[in-house]
């Protein structure tokens, strides 16, 4: 089972010591009609859940708790709401990082929001990043394509 890490608090900077391939980090960056976004890191591998902060405020609120945005692997999307993708097509572009989202979702999605470097997975389904299975769960919500 994954060892969670307890995070310092806000604006304190962590340690910087490499993980150990059993850690585990979940931490919402951010939440609310303003933008939403939460990293998962587990072992040296992490993800980007949703992408409507941008790549500064990734920055600095990675570097708060001793994190690197230059561990994302991809980006997955839960749903088309601009507050959870607007960041999408930049951070993937800026980071080197897949997009995973369902064709709806995708289709949903704004021209200019629409990542070059994407990933369509399926409801229901899993898939891996790196050493990372996800599993893409269908969920009820007023958006195009949306999985938790």
């Amino acid at each position: 089972m994954p060892r969670i890490r307890n995070a310092p608090p806000a604006g304190v900077p962590g340690p910087a010591a490499a993980p150990r391939p059993d850690d585990a980090v979940l931490v919402p960056l951010s939440s609310g009609s303003s933008g939403n976004s939460t990293y998962l890191r587990i072992g040296a591998e992490a993800v980007l859940i949703d992408a409507g902060i941008s790549l500064r405020a990734l920055h600095e609120r990675l570097a708060s708790i001793g994190e690197s945005a230059d561990r994302v692997r991809a980006i997955l999307l839960t749903h088309d709401h601009s507050d959870h993708s607007r960041g999408a097509e930049m951070l993937s572009r800026k980071l080197g990082a897949p997009v995973f989202a369902t064709r709806e979702l995708f289709a949903a999605l704004r021209p200019a929001l629409l990542p070059t470097d994407r990933r369509e997975v399926a409801p229901d389904t899993s898939f891996a990043v790196g050493r990372l299975q996800v599993e893409a769960h269908s969920t009820s919500h007023d958006g195009a394509g949306c999985v938790a």
